[in-house]
């Protein structure tokens, strides 16, 4: 006999993103000439997964400034996700970030990388170059490409969680009511079922 009730759902799309960068890390720190591809992949979405839990917790703790997101973080000095987590922080008591060091210069890095990945615009140029005759001159590398690597992927991925989880542990107890994770990247998907 099959029964019906009512299934309440919610889907962490930014844990799902969490999950794919440490997919992408770990073929990013294993030798294999598409290394470097791996690790952007992972240092994006880092940035995309921290932003959505942004996006996750404000909606929690703040419904009223989440209600009208892209309005409210358009303007200085709340402009874009940094704006976010400085917003969250503020309400959570957590110190103003310094900007110029440690994880939140690291995020801050992150999504400078984040917006020239998807409003990418051609690098040209001269520049003298030295190499020996018969031989190809070396390669201009890209400043995408000179910002790109595995240890620059685990040290994204590194600072992004540490920001995250100080939220999340300001936000357990705190509002403890409407955050019940434990991690701020943890399972996928939060279920309850109730009767009809």
């Amino acid at each position: 006999m099959k029964i019906e009730r009512q299934q309440t759902f919610e889907t962490y799309n930014h844990r799902i993103l969490w999950v794919a960068v440490h997919r992408n890390l770990q073929l990013a720190t294993s030798p294999n000439e598409d290394a470097k591809f791996f690790a952007l992949t992972s240092m994006l979405l880092s940035a995309l997964a921290f932003e959505g839990y942004l996006n996750w917790l404000g909606s929690r703790i703040a419904p009223e400034v989440w209600e009208d997101e892209r309005q409210f973080f358009s303007r200085h000095p709340t402009h874009g996700p940094l704006g976010k987590y400085r917003v969250l922080a503020k309400l959570l008591n957590l110190p103003t970030p310094d900007p110029s060091q440690g994880a939140f210069q690291t995020a801050k890095r992150l999504f400078k990388l984040r917006d020239r990945i998807v409003h990418p615009k051609t690098e040209a140029g001269e520049r003298p170059v030295k190499f020996k005759e018969g031989n190809f001159p070396p390669n201009y590398q890209s400043e995408l490409g000179t910002e790109v690597s595995p240890d620059a992927a685990t040290r994204a991925k590194d600072h992004v969680e540490k920001l995250a989880e100080e939220l999340h542990r300001e936000a357990k107890l705190a509002y403890s009511g409407n955050v019940h994770e434990t991690h701020a990247f943890g399972s996928l998907l939060g279920t309850e079922i109730t009767g009809t």
